[in-house]
């Protein structure tokens, strides 16, 4: 970077960050700005009242938590040196006391004769240092708080929290995402994505329910679209998800989507795979689903709505 240009960059950072950003008297540096403490992938925990978060320094990784009455943060992981390896999907155990998270990108900026993998990793509130449990990544606890679902190069696997032997839980085409229990834990929803995967998404994908006691898996009202986040009614009778376009033509990140045909929000039986359409975008602005940061963008309201 040109030095001339240094001082219109340190003002545009500083006018991004607006409120947040406190220069020192002396002005900032670059280094400095860029070493600022960033704080996301916030998790609460559903007993007992914590909160975890991943919090990135100069490039450092760590996990933090803070526990009520006071809430003081208070740092669970140790690590020290910017190696490139993100940590997401933090989660925690349906007791609060342990936190599940994925550490590992693949990407290697070190050059390390031996890379890390992407693995799931557990590390309890009060201390110790974090235990690896199996390769994969978007873990899932199971209703019954015994073992962890989680998904393996496509494909999903469970291993018990105590530790074990992961087994994988079924086989299909494509690669599975978005792993959804049903209230009773009974069934399983997931997306199966189809294609060959060269620019890193799906051409297409169907909605499946895998019955944990029979074996068996169902297809929710298949066709050849783009279904995604699939979402239980609360009583687990009825399953919801959005609707999409597939993929015929490929297209960069920063191409214009406006010829798509409208997405749409269906609801299915997950007993027979029979589904209807109950909204469908209007013509215009709003047609092409835009994503969300969120586990679904969809939500199941009261009164069956």
């Amino acid at each position: 970077m040109a030095t001339d240009r240094a001082p219109s960059v340190v003002l545009r950072l500083a006018l991004l960050l607006g409120p947040w950003l406190v220069l020192p008297a002396h002005g900032a540096t670059l280094e400095e700005l860029f070493s600022l403490p960033f704080a996301s992938q916030l998790s609460a925990a559903p007993a007992a009242g914590h909160v975890a978060w991943l919090s990135e320094e100069s490039g450092v990784r760590n996990l933090w938590v803070a526990s009520p009455p006071d809430y003081q943060p208070r740092r669970l992981t140790a690590h020290h040196e910017d190696d490139g390896e993100e940590i997401r999907q933090v989660t925690f155990a349906p007791d609060g006391r342990t936190l599940f998270f994925v550490r590992g990108s693949g990407s290697n900026p070190l050059s390390k004769p031996e890379p890390e993998e992407r693995a799931i990793w557990s590390i309890t509130l009060d201390g110790g240092a974090p235990r690896r449990i199996a390769e994969g990544n978007s873990p899932l606890h199971s209703p019954a708080g015994d073992r962890l679902l989680f998904v393996r190069r496509g494909e999903p696997w469970t291993v018990p929290f105590a530790g074990g032997n992961a087994e994988r839980l079924f086989r299909s085409r494509g690669r599975v995402s978005s792993l959804r229990w049903s209230p009773d834990g009974s069934r399983l929803a997931f997306v199966s994505e189809r294609g060959d995967f060269a620019y890193g998404h799906s051409d297409y994908s169907f909605i499946g329910v895998f019955d944990a006691r029979e074996r068996k898996i169902t297809w929710i009202d298949p066709a050849v679209n783009r279904d995604h986040a699939p979402v239980w009614s609360p009583d687990g009778r009825r399953l919801a998800f959005v609707r999409m376009r597939p993929a015929l033509t490929r297209r960069t990140g920063y191409s214009p989507r406006r010829d798509l045909e409208p997405w749409s929000i269906r609801v299915a039986d997950p007993e027979s795979g029979r589904g209807r359409e109950i909204f469908r975008a209007s013509a215009g602005r709003g047609r092409v689903f835009q994503g969300l940061v969120a586990e679904n963008p969809i939500l199941w309201a009261a009164e069956k709505r």
